[in-house]
């Protein structure tokens, strides 16, 4: 399926008047002119920068309504024909469109049009387009470096769907026929829909053959299909993502969900002249799947050493687009296929290998991806199989939390062997086999047997809620002894939005005990996939409970359970090929449990007074935390402040997720642990850790200038009456970016423009205007004052001596609180 799955395709063809693609041919021309040559015509850095924006959504749009082209009406056709565009790189060509020479429009034309006009203005639709557009940009950040190519399709059958070697041996060397009517049919289809029934009826028939061969029966070969050709989405999912075929694992639901998917099946039609030569550039042909000859000693390869020597060299991609037509009508009458324009992705590891050296995804790869991140988020799944099929041909992608593998592709028409194989593989292969959770059950182990979940509890989980986690680790403080621990999921407070990272997934629970009773008060139970070489959240937690007075221990998380697996101990089955795993391409993650006292969010206090009193529990836990403790939280945000109500009814703030810590040395200057990419939460984050490219240090003044932004961001958003939090507010949702930089630049305004200040205290909800008045304008007066002081050290003796950590004092903890009128508790004599 192309990527018009991601919005209605009538309301995108509305969009596509005469009028409107030539604004956007004068945009994009204005856009080359102002990165290129400066001075050519008057666009600031901020239109720049807006005009960018623009065009990242309108080339979207272009990119997805092309399989319905010649449904545009022929005015349009003929303009997007007939008007040469510029090439902002090689990668990623606008409209499909790549010229030999810039004939440009009319410079004249250029300057007729100053305001930046933005060619799509449905509601709904955009907002969607942005987020897959961005999130298949941090995909591609995510996957790319971690992506193991050429994987040999015995092994990964072998090793991930547990095929028995001789079987898979007895597969690869039989001569199989694929049907030829279905085939026929197949090779006909014009559009990528025609597809899906000649693909099924071709692979159920070689599957009974299979069966047959291996004189097993073939009604253990549930089909499970769902396929809506590519029109429909699963209504879970927010995003609309319409994926072309589903397997899921047995039979097809009732009410079908991502989180019983088995596989995607992801259909692609034939290549365009331009697209052909972007593929041939990210897969040489050296990299293509070996002659069908597999020994049982057959290796997986996962690097570049296995690669023969190309016989001769080839024009370099931009020679080769450059050799394309001018116009389509020049073209090769074959379907053209565009490649969006990517924005930046976030930074997260620094880059040992330069990104233009390294492997390139393609876009159907990453489109597969936003499918498998579905597959995985939905419950807390370890990795998920699926398959691209590229007219014949095929290629095979795994995705976990680590890294992901790329069989070497193949065609089914040519080597229907390894088609065979792939398909016995996945209606062979058990739940855990597939992927799914082992510790996720329907049904605990250590209950009585439940007659009506007999069937269900050999099934994956399809629904969280109800189910149950039963995980070997620790109790509490005691490391001595480990035990199964069994956890009822009420709610899913949060699900992973990441596909290689931290993907953390909190959920509601109760403690569940062996005589089917429960636990009085709730948990939470946090699930997710940290570095290996970061201190665990328990190991923070339980040296900050020994070093702070015991009072403050009140405002931590409390220590229920914990555990901790590597990979190796999962069974991942990675683990049992040979990548050749360097720094660059590998990051050790494991899988860590953490179960702790459940708390409220900010916005369910009752008042704004108790919101204060949260506020400030939490404040003076982290200086504690790091003055005593000699620990920076590192991630403050609204997520991380929480509170619960004690026996009396008080409510006592909880500042949670430690996870993403740093001890502090005795200068107070983070100590490395090996994660070196920022950290925070973007509307939350200090300016100049947005602004760094990781080499700012994270000063403890910069997490107070996050509880300043807390505070805003509550008197503008959290309704307490109704316990609600609100959507962004205009004046500050670009807090939230879309990039780090323009978030950085929207809250230095707050500090240094009291007209945009003003503007933001104008939107905050009446009942917060006493902490806008008593709190927040005098800590942003600290702030901007403290700026100020700094931008006036002009000399590189005087800036060798300045205290940047402090700002020579003016931005302390100390100054913070008298600004405020607060008067720190003594903690030390609370605790006697």
């Amino acid at each position: 399926m192309t990527t018009d799955d991601d919005f209605d395709t009538n309301v995108a063809l509305s969009l596509f008047t005469k009028d409107n693609v030539f604004q956007l041919l004068i945009e994009y021309c204005k856009l080359w002119f102002s990165l290129h040559y400066p001075g050519t015509n008057y666009l600031t850095p901020k239109e720049v920068e807006q005009t960018k924006r623009s065009l990242d959504d309108a080339f979207f749009l272009f990119c997805a309504i092309k399989e319905v082209f010649d449904d545009l009406p022929e005015d349009v056709r003929e303009l997007v024909r007939n008007s040469p565009i510029p090439v902002l790189d090689d990668d990623y060509p606008c409209l499909a469109i790549t010229i030999r020479a810039l004939h440009l429009v009319p410079l004249a034309l250029l300057n007729s049009s100053p305001a930046v006009h933005h060619p799509q203005k449905c509601s709904a639709g955009n907002t969607a387009i942005q987020i897959v557009s961005r999130e298949r940009t941090l995909l591609r950040s995510d996957i790319e470096r971690y992506c193991h190519h050429n994987i040999d399709i015995v092994e990964f059958a072998v090793n991930v769907w547990a095929v028995d070697q001789n079987q898979a041996q007895r597969i690869m060397s039989k001569a199989w026929q694929l049907d030829k009517q279905w085939l026929g049919v197949y090779s006909r289809a014009r559009r990528e829909a025609e597809l899906h029934e000649p693909f099924r009826k071709l692979t159920s028939d070689l599957l009974k053959r299979v069966a047959q061969e291996l004189k097993c029966s073939s009604t253990q070969f549930v089909e499970g299909i769902w396929d809506q050709k590519g029109n429909k989405s699963l209504e879970e999912c927010q995003l609309g993502k319409r994926p072309d075929m589903l397997k899921f694992f047995g039979i097809l639901p009732k009410l079908p969900t991502w989180a019983t998917v088995l596989t995607v099946y992801e259909f692609k039609r034939s290549k365009s002249l331009l697209e052909a030569i972007l593929e041939e550039d990210e897969n040489p042909k050296a990299t293509r799947s070996a002659p069908d000859t597999h020994a049982a000693s057959s290796k997986s390869t996962g690097d570049s050493k296995s690669r023969p020597r190309a016989p001769k060299a080839q024009p370099s991609r931009s020679a080769r687009i450059a050799s394309l037509p001018v116009h389509l009508d020049d073209a090769p009458k074959q379907e053209l296929k565009s490649l969006k324009r990517l924005s930046d992705g976030e930074e997260s590891e620094p880059e040992s290998k330069p990104e233009s050296k390294r492997r390139r995804l393609m876009q159907s790869d990453l489109q597969t991806a936003s499918y498998a991140l579905e597959c995985l988020g939905s419950t807390s799944r370890y990795f998920t199989v699926c398959l691209v099929i590229f007219n014949f041909e095929i290629t095979i992608l795994y995705f976990d939390r680590i890294l992901a593998l790329r069989v070497a592709r193949f065609n089914f028409k040519d080597e229907p062997a390894k088609l065979a194989l792939a398909l016995y593989g996945l209606n062979t292969c058990d739940r855990r086999q597939a992927g799914f959770d082992p510790h996720l059950r329907a049904w605990p182990a250590s209950f009585p047997p439940n007659p009506k979940l007999v069937e269900a509890i050999e099934q994956p989980v399809a629904k969280l809620e109800g189910s149950y986690f039963e995980i070997e680790g620790f109790s509490g403080q005691d490391d001595s002894e480990k035990a199964i621990h069994c956890f009822r999921v009420y709610s899913v407070i949060s699900q992973p939005r990441d596909l290689i990272g931290r993907a953390t997934g909190v959920y509601q629970v109760k403690k569940a005990f062996a005589n089917k009773k429960y636990s009085r008060d709730h948990h939470v139970l946090k699930v997710s996939w940290p570095l290996r070489t970061r201190p665990s959240e328990v190991e923070f937690v339980r040296h900050l409970r020994s070093a702070l007075p015991s009072a403050l221990h009140v405002h931590l998380p409390t220590l229920e359970f914990y555990a901790t697996f590597t990979a190796q101990e999962l069974d991942l089955p990675w683990t049992r090929l040979d990548l050749g795993f360097t720094d660059d391409n590998y990051h050790e993650r494991v899988l860590r449990a953490f179960c702790s006292r459940f708390c409220k969010p900010l916005w369910e206090a009752d008042s704004v007074e108790e919101f204060k009193q949260i506020w400030l529990d939490c404040l003076e836990c982290h200086h504690a935390a790091w003055k005593q403790g000699k620990v920076l939280h590192r991630d403050l945000s609204e997520n991380n402040l929480m509170f619960y109500r004690d026996p009396n009814g008080d409510v006592k703030g909880v500042l949670n997720d430690w996870d993403m810590a740093s001890y502090i040395d005795e200068n107070g200057l983070t100590i490395r642990s090996g994660a070196h990419h920022r950290t925070g939460t973007l509307p939350f984050m200090a300016t100049d850790l947005l602004t760094s490219e990781g080499g700012q240090e994270h000063y403890f003044r910069h997490e107070l200038e996050s509880f300043v932004y807390l505070l805003v961001w509550a008197a503008l958003h959290y309704d307490l009456q109704n316990q609600e939090r609100e959507d962004p507010k205009p004046k500050v949702a670009d807090w939230n970016g879309p990039t780090n930089d323009i978030s950085a630049s929207v809250k230095n305004n707050f500090f240094s423009m009291p007209n945009y200040a003003e503007d933001v205290y104008k939107q905050a909800r009446p009942e917060w205007a006493d902490v806008i008045r008593e709190w927040v304008e005098p800590l942003r007066d600290l702030f901007d004052d403290a700026r100020y002081a700094a931008r006036k050290v002009k000399k590189p003796e005087d800036k060798a001596k300045y205290d940047y950590a402090t700002y020579n004092g003016i931005l302390t903890f100390e100054t913070f609180t008298t600004k405020i009128g607060v008067t720190p508790r003594d903690w030390e004599k609370l605790s006697l």
